[in-house]
């Protein structure tokens, strides 16, 4: 559990800190600011990456849900009660399990434009899978 934990932590700190780096106006892994957007949002028709307020609140959550990983299997200890780290456990795992099977079915996700289609029906959900099975072995851990 210590291992799936601490994968699930450095998988979603990477994850953060692209969307930091995005947020401050930086466009890898595209050339430009469209390029990016068809890449990772996939939005028909939207030509300006989110505000650096939104992306920022984006960051904060995904880097809590890694802490929330290490927190889980008890390798960090928050000030605050038990029930907290297993409902967080147990929350994060059904938010990254409905991600992942979005898109592969009828719905927002299955309008959007290339690469994104492609790139989320290869990597981005089954990451989300992968990360809604860390967050459920964590739980089983406990």
């Amino acid at each position: 559990m210590t291992l799936i934990a601490a994968v699930v932590f450095a998988v979603l700190s990477g994850i953060a800190l692209l969307h930091a780096a995005w947020a401050f106006g930086v466009h890898w892994p595209a050339h430009d600011e469209q390029s990016l957007i068809n890449r990772v949002i996939g939005k028909r028709g939207m030509t300006e990456m989110p505000g650096i307020g939104l992306t920022l609140l984006v960051v904060i959550g995904i880097a809590s849900g890694g802490v929330c990983a290490l927190w889980g299997a008890r390798l960090v200890s928050l000030p605050l009660p038990e029930w907290l780290s297993s409902l967080s456990i147990v929350v994060l795992a059904i938010i990254f399990g409905l991600r992942g099977v979005a898109s592969y079915l009828p719905g927002p996700l299955s309008s959007s434009v290339e690469p994104f289609a492609t790139l989320d029906r290869h990597y981005y959900a089954p990451l989300c899978l992968a990360l809604c099975c860390g967050y459920l072995f964590i739980y089983h851990g406990r």
